[in-house]
């Protein structure tokens, strides 16, 4: 079964992306900033993306943001991470913008929310599984 990751501590974002993947047969499973700091990358095993949302009272965990480079480093190294901002990007994640896959911002409109979804979903479903191809390189040990 196909899984993603939210993390997040806003509620209403978590269950939108939550219900926009359980409408194409994935599950979705959400855990807060802390419970990521507490599991590390491990939570990530077995997803097949994660999505990391960044509200605009965020920025209040100012001193984590440097604690977290090795979470969002790790997690990045185990599935896709798509960042999602609520407000407008702030420099301040830069350590963390260079390991996700894409970044959206401006997400507290409704419309920019739906898509930033839909547009995660698009990227994952027409991604082709390693499986599906023949890589010379499979040959070399």
């Amino acid at each position: 079964m196909t899984k993603a990751l939210i993390i997040s501590e806003d509620s209403d974002l978590t269950n939108q992306i939550r219900s926009s993947f359980e409408n194409i047969s994935w599950t979705a499973e959400d855990v807060s900033l802390f419970n990521i700091m507490d599991q590390g990358s491990d939570v990530v095993q077995n997803k097949s993306c994660s999505i990391l949302v960044v509200d605009a009272g965020f920025i209040r965990y100012r001193s984590l943001i440097e604690e977290m480079n090795a979470v969002i480093t790790n997690c990045s190294r185990h599935a896709p991470l798509y960042m999602i901002f609520k407000g407008e990007y702030d420099q301040v994640f830069d350590n963390w913008a260079k390991h996700a896959k894409r970044i959206f911002q401006s997400t507290i409109q409704p419309q920019r929310a739906a898509q930033a979804i839909r547009e995660i979903i698009r990227l994952e479903t027409s991604a082709a599984p390693r499986q599906t191809y023949y890589s010379p390189m499979d040959s070399i040990y």
